[in-house]
């Protein structure tokens, strides 16, 4: 069966309806009358909290993930996947037991509308239906990148070393079906040069990639049906994509779709209705930091001034970009032109909106482009991104919210085709969303810091390559040919962590909206960076 057709079948699982779940339930009845009553009453809450129930009578064929439904030796999954999906959260902290109707506080902008009555914190509506959800995202999203040819052999297939050096270039593991514990030497990689010479960074044309495939060594997981692979995965610190979480799909849904508005200004006559995308009725005619580039390139810097401790800016700099205030509905207009008008020698807008902490502040840094009402704006803003991503919010441990007591807030980009953020590592842990259009993420090892070209520690771009990924200069940095590298495209409803100091080359396909939000930092590549100058 092909890796596309396995998900499918993964996604769409029915109830498990043999006779064996009966006899089960039988079992399990039996062995609690015989345990104290104690005992009795913490096997029940399990069973109950996970929504499955324990076959020990089920074969070898039945219990292998993907077949009859089952999660792992043992479990089964329960007909309704919304209940299965609190279920999973509350195993890993992810649901709140409160319920809180969030329509009241926005519903002026058409921005409630129940969503909080299943839970704060859960982003799903109480009467969605998860199928309805599935069949949406999948009717909005393109067919997925398959592996470039060659690179896995099937099931089973003996490699050496997963490096090109090594003695194979193919995958030792099915990156639809990952094993339940990292395998050696994950993720694959190959030379980042052959990476950027199958597809280089400035075609934004995907059409022949879906033919001739990419570069891909990160494992995609099922939200649904692997949460333990999830936590294995994450606890070893290690990238990985998951797919198809119903809180997610949910915002979506809501980020794709229109609804009507009253309007009332100087071109309309009053009680007019208007139909406006959703993003544009939440966000309003607030101006938000957008970054302007001349080109597609858009390298981030943070100038200081003065001579402090790491020094101004080098002489000869001049800043990359210029930072500027635009409405959403402004930014849209650019991200809508002629792919002709998007070429990579032409102007690129990159739309921000950020939500510093859990209170509902925006960042600082975004709100002070703005003219008057930047306070009001910051509390909207901030508001407006905590309720739309509640699963971001760092009032406790959560799948997403690794380490509450370090969190960073929400940080969304809305892409432009042909947007590119230069190649480079952030100092924490990061969950990144994807929430329509695509993004291409080429991704490195910390351990290849010393081969791509950083500006150095106290550099306004500091942490970022200098080389052009595009056309690398290659008598410049001829260590670059010596980087290795694997690829992904991000879809609408993916979601891929990035552990500490992984570093990540960003390429938006289309138009998009990714919002990501980081939680504590790691030591375990600490080494691997301080090799560069930076600790």
């Amino acid at each position: 069966m092909t890796q596309m057709s396995t998900r499918s079948m993964r996604r769409r699982r029915k109830r498990t309806t043999a006779s064996s779940s009966s006899t089960s339930r039988n079992y399990v009845i039996v062995i609690a009358k015989k345990m104290t009553v104690g005992a009795a009453i913490l096997l029940l809450a399990y069973l109950v909290l996970h929504s499955f129930v324990i076959d020990n009578s089920t074969s070898n064929n039945d219990t292998e993930k993907g077949a009859n439904g089952t999660v792992g030796e043992g479990f089964r999954l329960p007909g309704n996947k919304l209940e299965f999906a609190r279920a999973m959260r509350k195993k890993f902290g992810r649901l709140s037991d409160t319920t809180t109707n969030t329509s009241e506080k926005h519903g002026h902008h058409g921005h409630g509308r129940g969503r909080g009555s299943a839970g704060s914190d859960t982003g799903i509506m109480a009467n969605t239906d998860p199928q309805d959800l599935f069949d949406f995202v999948e009717s909005i999203r393109k067919p997925m990148h398959p592996l470039k040819g060659g690179l896995w052999q099937g099931q089973g297939s003996i490699v050496g070393d997963n490096r090109e050096s090594g003695n194979s270039k193919t995958l030792s593991y099915d990156i639809n079906d990952c094993p339940e514990v990292p395998p050696q030497h994950y993720p694959m990689e190959w030379s980042l040069m052959d990476i950027i010479n199958h597809w280089n960074p400035n075609d934004t044309d995907s059409h022949n990639r879906r033919v001739t495939g990419i570069h891909q060594g990160l494992c995609r997981f099922d939200f649904m049906t692997e949460m333990h692979k999830i936590v294995n995965y994450r606890k070893a610190e290690l990238p990985f994509l998951i797919r198809d979480d119903p809180a997610v799909l949910e915002v979506v849904k809501r980020w794709n779709s229109s609804e009507s508005v009253m309007v009332d200004d100087a071109t309309t006559s009053t009680g007019d209705v208007e139909v406006k995308s959703y993003l544009s009725s939440i966000l309003g005619d607030t101006k938000y930091r957008t970054e302007y580039s001349e080109t597609n390139s858009l390298m981030y810097f943070m100038a200081k001034k003065g001579k402090g401790k790491r020094g101004g800016p080098p002489k000869d700099w001049s800043p990359p970009l210029e930072n500027i205030a635009m409405t959403y509905d402004e930014w849209l207009e650019k991200a809508m032109q002629s792919p002709e008008d998007m070429a990579p020698n032409m102007p690129h807008w990159y739309f921000r909106v950020s939500a510093k902490g859990s209170a509902g502040k925006v960042s600082r840094n975004d709100i002070r482009v703005r003219k008057e009402g930047s306070k009001a704006a910051e509390a909207h803003a901030g508001d407006i991104m905590f309720e739309e991503l509640p699963f971001f919010k760092s009032s406790s441990k959560s799948l997403y919210m690794v380490d509450p007591k370090d969190a960073r807030g929400i940080n969304c980009r809305f892409g432009m085709m042909g947007n590119t953020a230069a190649a480079h590592f952030d100092g924490s842990r990061n969950f990144v969303m994807l929430f329509g259009g695509e993004r291409r993420y080429i991704l490195s090892h910390p351990k290849n810091c010393p081969n791509l070209g950083l500006y150095p520690r106290g550099h306004p771009s500091g942490r970022h390559t200098a080389v052009d990924w595009s056309d690398p200069d290659l008598e410049q940095f001829p260590q670059f040919a010596e980087a290795y590298a694997n690829e992904v495209v991000l879809q609408a409803g993916d979601v891929l962590y990035l552990p500490t100091a992984w570093f990540h080359h960003i390429i938006s396909l289309d138009l998009n909206w990714q919002c990501n939000a980081r939680s504590g930092i790691t030591d375990t590549y600490k080494h691997h960076i301080e090799k560069c100058g930076f600790n």
